[in-house]
């Protein structure tokens, strides 16, 4: 008898859903074993699919492969910052710094799921206020590190 086909290939984005879905799972229902389980996805994707010079892939099969997709990079930033509300683990907060996608990456994502919900939170993280310039604006003017600064003050806050 022949074995159907299994695809084994791992891509990012549905791996970085999936790992939030855990977490916030295992949170509400007081399962530490899902949360670990997250956590330890995670950690794998950054461990393979992850490389300081050309960012994220957008699948894994033995290998990296093709260049992360915004889907790619956004999920997992998203799964990265439940992986560390839920763990207090510093690494990944230090990881989300690492991948924050650049402004035209932000303004394209809060186009399609809804400038509040993408802005406003972005807005106060730069600026500690809930009226200020524009999030856009922001970055320019403080540049990408110190912007990265703010985010990561602002989640050390949270």
């Amino acid at each position: 008898k022949v074995q159907p086909y299994v695809d084994k290939t791992i891509y990012v984005d549905w791996n970085a859903m999936m790992i939030s879905s855990y977490i916030k799972a295992g949170t509400v229902l007081d399962d530490q074993k899902a949360v670990e389980f997250a956590i330890k996805t995670a950690d794998f994707i950054l461990e393979k699919c992850y490389d300081k010079c050309s960012g994220l892939c957008h699948f894994f099969d033995g290998k990296p492969n093709e260049g992360g997709l915004l889907t790619d990079n956004l999920y997992f930033l998203n799964c990265l910052i439940d992986a560390y509300f839920a763990a207090g683990s510093k690494k990944h907060l230090e990881k989300i710094t690492k991948l924050v996608p650049d402004p035209k990456k932000i303004r394209s994502y809060a186009e399609k799921e809804g400038r509040g919900e993408v802005l406003w939170p972005l807005r106060v993280a730069l600026s500690g206020r809930r009226a200020s310039l524009g999030p856009f604006e922001m970055m320019s003017a403080l540049g990408k590190e110190e912007s990265v600064r703010r985010i990561k003050r602002a989640l050390d806050k949270i």
